[in-house]
């Protein structure tokens, strides 16, 4: 019984892809979806989003079995941990928290320009290097 609960409050390295792969998210959690702290730990796993996982099944430990019938679970209920409307895995597969905190990844990029011109923005570095070009130019010309 002690092994069972010492595995289920661990954060698994295999959960995030597990997760990433179910819900089609840009990219894998972090593990505050989840745990208390960032890195997870033993009875760090309160948040929410795990208390539901918990609730619809998951184990803990490396067990994606557990995981994937929990999230079918809660797929099936329509789980929303934060309230706001929008359920779990919703949220997830769009890079946000379930929890209501901050998006796990940064999905937008940058652009500039006209609009429907998706246009990276330049780098700083290639901004410093095209003033320093210019100054150059305007110093070694007179």
């Amino acid at each position: 019984m002690l092994i069972l609960w010492f595995g289920a409050a661990l954060a698994s390295p295999v959960y995030p892809s597990t997760l990433t792969d179910f819900v089609g998210a840009p990219c894998a959690p972090t593990c505050s979806v989840c745990h208390s702290t960032p890195a997870g730990g033993v009875g760090t796993a309160v948040q929410p989003f795990a208390v539901a996982l918990i609730d619809g099944g998951l184990t803990g430990g490396s067990d994606t079995a557990t995981l994937d019938t929990a999230l079918g679970a809660m797929d099936a209920a329509g789980t929303d941990s934060d309230g706001d409307g929008i359920a779990d895995l919703d949220e997830l597969g769009a890079g946000d928290d379930p929890n209501g905190g901050e998006p796990f990844c940064d999905v937008l990029t940058p652009t500039y320009g006209c609009l429907n011109q998706a246009n990276t923005a330049p780098s700083g570095l290639a901004v410093l290097l095209g003033m320093l070009v210019l100054v150059w130019r305007r110093t070694a010309f007179r």
